[in-house]
């Protein structure tokens, strides 16, 4: 038997050397996706069937016919295609139909070629008969009036030489003439069968690069699985599924052996991310053959045959990042979110006398997720890469910086994060390359503030522009209307309640802006990119009680001519530091220079 090999490889095996004792192995284990899906040997159907005629042997030579007797015509039906045979020692010179009385031994050889799957014999006697086949026993009948119909089974059967055995009586008469005769058809059923070919499939899996203990990217544990396909028209027969434990003393899964037909198949591995098909080997023995396709192998196989396919897999880098809102363009991702749907391009790039030399094809191309999140999970560690956004219309990218050891300027002008092998092929997860962009505009922050000794955490409402609203609290974050058009830009507080006064709105310097005692707004006048802050103040004060609260501990101490509403701002010994004041009062006209009050232009209810 000869012995064929052929392979291929996609890449090339990279060696692990001494490194191989540092890293983490994974053992793998075959599970059959389609447990039905083995071919099962072809087998071709034949029929064949054998009449009592001269060709059976009596005695010590061939039966011979005899003439039907008239009482045989009642027989309905008689076994089809079949004749009256005795032996002609014993039938009369006239055959008049009257035979000596006596058992005579027919026989009746024949040959099944392939598997007997079972057989059929009709038969009767004048006037008796036992049959048998290959000595094992078939039936019997004593009523020469009654076809009787005997199943043969398989068991019985043989494949190559089979002998029918019949033991046929003929009683003493009972009266003048003695007719004796016996006749059966015989139907035989068997098949050819090829056998069928046999595929195993080898998995080896291996974990370069991942160091025991340390945490392991789960999409460098897959599963594996292989598809094998039938050519002429494309068939699923077979897939398994390689999945990696944690033993460190194996790498290697093999299948069960999967049978096939005789004929042509693809045996192909699904890529997985973050591993690449480093090389595929099959072993062929006898006349089957094969030729490397894409993702595996093309195989042509022959009856009996054994093919053999081994695939092995290496690990490949991953790159992950995000691309962030910098809002307030500090260049630092401060829990910002994330932006969704940019582009994001990975370049190989070389070393030409150092000088960084980037394709102008992207390796690979992905956008960012809902959550501003990206991966590249399939670069060859023996490749440098720079990783590029391209920036949208109307922003400003503010991170990376350039002038860094890991970034270099990307095509677009942008800063990319650059993406270094460490020239021995072992790959690496690189993460946190990251991008961020602030969105070219204006923007209008609100701040609340409340006197000292309020409560920080009421909640006040403000309506804006685009009929939006948002709530705030003197203890919250400031709320940034971002990425503004220059334009005018109300924004209005809902009234609190009588508890709480709206005693200041300020913004500041440089800014363009009016105020409304009646409707609690102001009105921003926003230039290009014109980033302004305005803050909302208020006071808190008590019902009027008609007395007097002169210790400030908000209470009527007596003897007054009525509690006045007051701020709770004092001095500590309760004397009323101000009012609310019942009318505006412009500490600067709008549009003059601000002085003092930190350069803020103010305005007091």
């Amino acid at each position: 038997m000869a012995l064929i090999t052929t392979s291929y490889k996609t890449h090339r095996t990279i060696g692990l050397g001494l490194l191989g004792a540092l890293l983490f192995i994974g053992v793998f284990s075959f599970s059959p996706l389609n447990a039905n899906a083995t071919v099962a040997p072809a087998c071709d159907p034949s029929t064949q069937t054998l009449v009592s005629d001269s060709e059976t042997q009596v005695g010590s030579g061939n039966a011979v016919a005899v003439t039907p007797h008239s009482v045989w015509d009642d027989y309905d039906p008689l076994p089809s295609g079949a004749t009256w045979i005795w032996d002609a020692d014993k039938v009369p010179a006239d055959d008049t139909g009257s035979h000596p009385a006596g058992t005579l031994t027919f026989t009746r050889t024949f040959e099944i070629v392939g598997t007997p799957t079972g057989a059929s014999l009709d038969i009767t006697a004048d006037n008796s008969y036992v049959v048998t086949i290959n000595g094992n026993a078939v039936g019997s009948g004593d009523n020469w009036q009654i076809v009787g119909t005997h199943p043969i089974p398989a068991s019985s059967l043989l494949s190559g030489t089979n002998t029918l055995t019949i033991e046929a009586t003929n009683d003493e008469p009972d009266g003048p003439g003695n007719p004796a005769g016996v006749i059966f058809r015989l139907t035989v059923d068997s098949e050819t069968c090829i056998p069928p070919a046999t595929l195993t499939i080898v998995k080896i899996g291996d974990f370069q690069g991942l160091v025991q203990g340390e945490p392991v990217d789960p999409r460098r544990t897959p599963n594996f699985e292989f598809l094998v396909t039938g050519i002429d028209p494309t068939v699923f027969l077979y897939g398994v599924d390689l999945t990696p434990d944690a033993d460190p003393e194996d790498n290697t899964a093999t299948s069960s052996p999967i049978s096939l037909a005789p004929g042509t198949y693809d045996v192909l591995e699904t890529q997985q991310s973050a591993w690449q098909l480093a090389d595929v080997e099959c072993i062929y023995d006898g006349d089957s053959t094969g030729s490397a396709v894409e993702d595996g192998e093309r195989i042509t196989v022959e009856s009996g045959d054994d093919v053999t396919c081994t695939f092995t897999n290496t690990t490949r880098s991953i790159v992950t990042g995000m691309k962030w809102n910098d809002v307030n363009s500090d260049r630092q991702s401060d829990d910002e979110s994330g932006i969704d749907g940019w582009t994001i391009n990975l370049f190989p790039y070389t070393i030409d006398e150092d000088t960084t030399v980037i394709e102008e094809t992207p390796a690979d191309t992905t956008t960012t997720d809902g959550d501003g999140n990206y991966s590249f999970d399939s670069l060859d560690p023996e490749l440098n890469y720079v990783v590029c956004e391209e920036v949208q219309s109307g922003w400003e990218q503010t991170s990376p910086i350039s002038a860094s050891d890991g970034t270099v300027t990307c095509a677009n002008g942008t800063v990319g994060h650059r993406i270094q092998g460490d020239g021995e092929g072992t790959p690496g997860t690189f993460s946190l390359k990251d991008f961020g962009n602030h969105q070219n505009g204006g923007s209008i922050t609100i701040d609340k503030e409340v006197n000292e000794g309020a409560d920080g955490t009421h909640i006040f409402t403000f309506n804006y522009w685009d009929e939006s609203s948002f709530d705030l609290s003197a203890n919250d974050e400031p709320e940034v209307l971002s990425n503004l058009s220059s334009g005018t830009y109300t924004i209005s507080e809902v009234d609190a309640g009588v508890d709480w006064s709206l005693s200041l709105i300020s913004c500041n310097y440089g800014t363009e802006y009016d105020t409304n005692k009646p409707e609690r707004s102001v009105t921003v006048y926003l230039s290009e990119d014109q980033d302004v802050t305005c803050t909302f103040t208020n006071s808190y004060s008590h019902e009027d009680t008609g007395g007097d609260d002169t210790n400030g501990d908000d209470d009527d101490d007596g003897g007054g001519s009525g509690f006045r509403r007051r701020n709770s701002s004092t001095d500590g010994g309760g004397e009323v530091l101000g009012e609310v004041l019942g009318e505006q009062t412009s500490i600067l006209p709008l549009g003059a220079p601000a002085t003092g009050f930190g350069g803020l232009k103010m305005c007091l209810y």
